[in-house]
């Protein structure tokens, strides 16, 4: 099969770039790339050695961690440079993260096939309130408005679903960056029909060995999204965060291991001697020698953790990550300390109550009493299908773009000016 162009869409949050990150790097010696990123978050990402074939859009700096409550308008206030850039480079797919929208619309002007890359763990399509007061804001509505009658892109409301806490249009293909056994068996309720693969989840590589050695370690991360941005935007996420933190500081004193990652944030003025507290680490590598992990559940965390085959505590957020906490305990991988999070990122810290540090060095206990969570992991069923399958199946002939009409641009709706 002849090398294809791909040009790959996606926000530049590491829940879902990384992924796309490791997809390129393990088929680029098959397949030209190019990444293109759309909207920011408060720290820029690490880039590493695909740094010279990303584009990140200028109009991107406009806009901080959009909500899915203003994302068409960011999609529309980024669509033209979004065209340029796909029509420079020519590809025979557009991949894009089902957060970058960008992509999808601009792979149909162009007349492109276009898949969707589905990182988050998807289950079925429940909160329709919250998919509703997201396509009724004033900026979407208008963005809706602006796609059908400069551009002639259509859009119908029952084709916009939600996954974790973002809008997902389904394509042709929808790459899910997990195994069958893992989603609920009923994901697919109340969507529409689409194809799903299941393209595994793509690691780096690091084998955990036969016998642990060492005193019991403890992973503790909360990820990203908490450690970065609500770190710095919701006071109370960060005084709970604390608060945990100092919790199990004075439980975990000896007889364990702790590594704790804290994205360069101080967390404790102080820590416990048998604590190693570091801004970043090699995640992979890590869970490689961990016992226990107590993670926020995000997706990429979960799926590393399942391949290292490391038990874990669940402490969710917001997004995807209840369900995350669900499955885990219903898969018996984990245990779930879910307090009411929701997929609303509103809702983050209505658990971080004091008594949250108890509970988590109760559930560590009992993984580490109890081998059967293990032994789950062990003999968890994770069949794959290679992401990029069927490149060769692609059509021959580019489907016709949309015909945009030649009427005046709409002005900007007024709006809180693009910046969340």
């Amino acid at each position: 099969m002849a090398g294809k162009r791909i040009m790959v869409f996606t926000i530049p949050n590491d829940g879902h770039l990384n992924i796309l990150k490791r997809m390129i790097r393990a088929y680029r010696a098959e397949h030209t790339f190019r990444l293109v990123l759309v909207d920011r978050q408060t720290t820029a990402p690490d880039l590493g050695d695909l740094a010279g074939l990303t584009d990140t859009l200028d109009g991107s700096r406009h806009f901080l961690n959009t909500p899915a409550s203003d994302v068409l308008h960011r999609v529309r206030e980024l669509l033209d440079e979004s065209l340029a850039v796909t029509r420079d480079f020519g590809p025979d797919l557009v991949v894009h993260d089902f957060c970058a929208l960008e992509g999808h619309f601009a792979a149909r002007l162009a007349g492109v096939p276009y898949w969707t890359s589905v990182p988050g763990l998807i289950g079925p399509m429940t909160d329709r309130r919250y998919l509703t007061e997201c396509l009724s804001s004033d900026t979407n509505r208008a963005a809706l408005d602006t796609l059908r009658q400069r551009y002639g892109l259509t859009v119908r409301p029952d084709e916009i679903e939600l996954v974790s806490n973002s809008l997902h249009i389904p394509a042709e293909t929808n790459l899910l960056w997990s195994y069958p056994a893992v989603p609920p068996a009923d994901f697919r309720r109340h969507r529409r029909p689409a194809h799903y693969r299941f393209a595994g989840y793509l690691a780096d590589g690091h084998r955990r060995p036969d016998r642990p050695t060492g005193r019991p370690l403890v992973y503790l991360s909360f990820g990203t999204e908490v450690m970065d941005n609500l770190w710095h935007t919701d006071p109370t996420t960060r005084d709970g965060v604390r608060r945990c933190v100092a919790g199990l500081a004075a439980r975990w004193t000896r007889d364990i291991d702790v590594v704790f990652v804290t994205r360069g944030r101080t967390v404790l003025p102080a820590y416990p001697a048998n604590w190693a507290v570091h801004d970043r680490v090699d995640q992979q590598r890590i869970l490689s020698r961990a016992d226990v992990f107590v993670t926020h559940g995000g997706s990429n965390s979960f799926h590393e953790a399942l391949l290292a085959r490391v038990p874990v505590v669940v402490v969710p957020f917001f997004g995807d990550q209840p369900l995350v906490a669900r499955r885990a305990a219903e898969l018996g991988i984990g245990i779930a300390l879910d307090g009411g999070a929701t997929v609303e990122r509103g809702a983050a810290a209505r658990f971080l109550h004091p008594d949250l540090a108890r509970r988590i060095a109760a559930a560590v206990d009992r993984i580490r009493a109890d081998g059967t969570y293990r032994r789950n992991l062990e003999n968890l069923c994770t069949p794959v299908t290679p992401a990029l399958a069927g490149l060769d199946r692609l059509p021959s002939t580019r489907p016709v773009p949309v015909a945009a009409p030649t009427a005046a641009p709409d002005p900007v709706a007024a709006g809180p000016g693009g910046t969340r």
